[in-house]
């Protein structure tokens, strides 16, 4: 009879168990299928986006394809564009915006060139993303007293197909000269520059909840500039998403105004017009 008893508890068990074990067979079988619904939807809404969006903005670059310009074509170009003194193939070699003339471009590069030193070194380095794409560039290592500078190349390519330099990238060109940004009491004012997160809250610009401050530096001067974006505005959107990279050095140019109540080097950051030293049709910040 105990044997019995056994026998029958053994296969009650046996029943149950084998009940629960299809119960989550069923329930994993489900999940698996609403699982992979959702993930074919989410890749379906993904495609279906379009470009520019936030989220794109903030998770990848809108425009990834690589420009065909060779690392040996670009380095040639920038070799022939500085040993080049003759005004008439200024604009074979560089992209001139505004009102400036061949003229004036030869007389900076001229002036650089007595500045600087003779170049030491040309290197290519990877492709840098600016508002409209990604842009190639070449690092120009020039000495001159046993001081090293360095200058950026950065490349566009022109409406008849041909990759030029963009000159007043290769400038740092500011309005006005940011040495005199530096010394102004006030004004507004176009600057290209480094830049990087700092904690130096002081004067009007006190209230750490209300502003974020940025450091602003350059090769062209010797102080560090403190500017400052409203938490949650375009501008701040748009600048922490300029240094949210691995790179070393952030460049930006933007648009800046000095208060004449503020303190020494402060700004206020009006504009992000472009996530590079080259600008583009839009404002950078016009995606957040």
């Amino acid at each position: 009879m105990r044997k019995k008893r056994l026998s029958k508890n053994f296969v009650a068990w046996s029943a149950v168990v084998s009940f629960v074990t299809a119960c989550v067979l069923v329930v994993c079988l489900v999940k698996y299928s609403r699982d992979k619904k959702t993930r074919d939807l989410k890749t379906a809404t993904a495609a279906e986006k379009p470009p520019g969006t936030f989220d794109q903005l903030l998770g990848k670059e809108a425009n990834t394809s690589v420009p065909d310009l060779e690392s040996d074509h670009a380095t040639r170009i920038v070799n022939q564009a500085l040993a080049n003194r003759d005004t008439n193939q200024i604009r074979d070699f560089f992209i001139l915006e505004g009102d400036d003339t061949p003229e004036q471009a030869m007389k900076e590069l001229i002036r650089i060139n007595d500045t600087e030193g003779n170049i030491s070194r040309i290197e290519w380095t990877r492709l840098k993303y600016a508002n409209e794409g990604n842009v190639p560039q070449v690092m120009i290592y020039a000495t001159k007293e046993g001081k090293r500078h360095l200058r950026t190349a950065q490349f566009v390519k022109s409406a008849d197909g041909r990759w030029r330099i963009d000159f007043d990238a290769y400038l740092r060109k500011c309005i006005p000269p940011l040495s005199e940004v530096v010394a102004a009491e006030s004004g507004t004012f176009q600057v290209r520059v480094f830049v990087d997160q700092d904690h130096y809250y002081y004067g009007i610009y006190s209230d750490e909840t209300k502003w974020k401050v940025y450091a602003l530096t350059s090769p062209d001067i010797t102080e560090i500039l403190y500017a400052y974006a409203k938490r949650g505005s375009r501008q701040d959107y748009a600048l922490r998403r300029i240094i949210d990279t691995d790179e070393k050095l952030h460049r930006a140019t933007l648009g800046i105004v000095k208060q004449p109540v503020s303190g020494l080097r402060q700004f206020e950051i009006l504009r992000v017009i472009a996530k590079n030293w080259i600008i583009g049709e839009e404002d950078f910040e016009k995606s957040f």
